[in-house]
This record gives C-alpha cells, sequence and structure tokens, in this order.
C-alpha cells in the first residue's frame, strides 16, 4: 500500500493479526489501525493459519486537493 502525494489511508484490522513490513514494520492486530500519508509504502502479510480481514480508507490530505 502506498497512498501517493497528497492523499493518505489507514488501515484497520478487522479479523485476525497481519504482518506489516516497511515504513512501519511490525504487527497489527486485531481491532487496531495504521495511518499512512504520501509515499509511505508497507506490505501487509497474514502469517497465521486462520483468514484475515482489513478495511483501508483514505482521502486527500490538506495540500492534495484535487
Amino acid at each position: 500500500m502506498r497512498p501517493g502525494p497528497g492523499h493518505a489511508e489507514i488501515v484497520l484490522a478487522m479479523k485476525g493479526d497481519l504482518e506489516v513490513t516497511g515504513s512501519y514494520s511490525g504487527g497489527l492486530k486485531e481491532g487496531f489501525a495504521l495511518h499512512l500519508a504520501g509515499d509511505q509504502e508497507c506490505f501487509l502479510e497474514n502469517q497465521g493459519e486462520s483468514e484475515a480481514v482489513y478495511i483501508i480508507s483514505g482521502g486527500h490530505l490538506e495540500a492534495g486537493r484535487h
């Protein structure tokens, strides 16, 4: 995931735990969220044996409206 210039995204782990690498590295546990802006980039991986579900919601940063 990479929002791109002038954009931001929030990633919410709805079910299961995810491993995150990139601009942020570590675990994203069920019920927790991560914020990415601009050129920040992360990769998500489900290393567990059960299904993982996540939601991504994005928008424009103040300076990035078009």
